[in-house]
């Protein structure tokens, strides 16, 4: 016998199918998530590293000007 849905309802493999771009689109996002706050971390280290320097520089090269 022919179907009887008349076409109104998702083959397993078009369900399958969505599912698995879902996941694929997920895991590209989290992806491109993760590489952006990777990249703010990986600057932010940076600042506080050139911060402290500077400061350290400051700290000990300013007080042997003003004495």
């Amino acid at each position: 016998m022919a179907d009887d849905s008349k076409g109104s309802g998702l083959s397993a493999t078009d369900v399958v199918l969505i599912v698995i771009g879902v996941l694929v689109v997920a895991w590209l996002f989290l992806g491109i998530i993760h590489v952006i706050i990777g990249t703010l971390w990986f600057v932010l280290r940076l600042v506080a590293i050139v911060a402290i320097v500077v400061i350290a520089a400051r700290f000990l090269f300013g007080r042997s000007k003003s004495s």
